[in-house]
């Protein structure tokens, strides 16, 4: 199901339940024109045969894992050996990016639930999460995300959308200059 939000602006974001995929970002330019600067698919048929996490929500936990392991407490859990002798984004086909999430559609956001039973993906712990997008009247595009769990366990989501502000099929990126006011970042 595709859900859409828009602002008093005009800017809209549609998303869907599958991944919890942020599948179009339109935001207009200082000309006036409508952009889609985020890059994705046009069916879920895309994203289903998708490698590159266009637009998911990636957990549990998201970047790479050195060699395919974590330990808590004193115990060793394996994951899935997927990126080289790593593991990335947790499990290239039962990871949350791939599965399909409770909706709850609101005025100005949207906010996906999944459940996540104990040593699914090598992960402890049942895990309810959830992730709201919320898009303001400022034109920003809030992502916040929650967990519980019943065992000390990891989470590390993220949102793995692509931009290109001047519009997903207008060329080359490298003329585009990021800002990123935080204290600590990775590369």
């Amino acid at each position: 199901t595709k859900y859409t939000i828009e602002n008093k602006n005009g800017m809209r974001a549609e998303l869907i339940d599958y991944g919890a995929i942020l599948v179009n970002l339109f935001v207009k330019g200082s000309d006036g024109t409508e952009r889609d600067v985020v890059l994705g698919y046009d069916t879920v048929a895309g994203y289903e045969a998708d490698t590159s996490f266009f637009g998911a929500t990636v957990g549990p936990i998201a970047n790479r894992t050195k060699d395919a392991a974590f330990e808590i407490n004193g115990v060793k859990y394996q994951m899935d050996v997927n990126d080289n002798e790593n593991n990335l984004h947790s499990h290239f086909v039962e990871g949350f990016h791939k599965l399909i999430w409770n909706a709850s559609f609101y005025e100005n956001s949207v906010t996906f639930k999944l459940e996540k039973k104990d040593m699914a993906m090598g992960h402890p712990g049942n895990m309810k999460v959830k992730v709201t997008y919320t898009l303001t009247d400022d034109n920003e595009l809030k992502i916040h995300y929650e967990a519980t769990t019943d065992r000390d366990t990891i989470i590390n989501m993220t949102n793995h959308t692509y931009f290109n502000l001047n519009g997903h099929d207008s060329g080359t990126i490298l003329d585009e200059v990021l800002c990123l006011k935080a204290g600590k970042y990775t590369p």
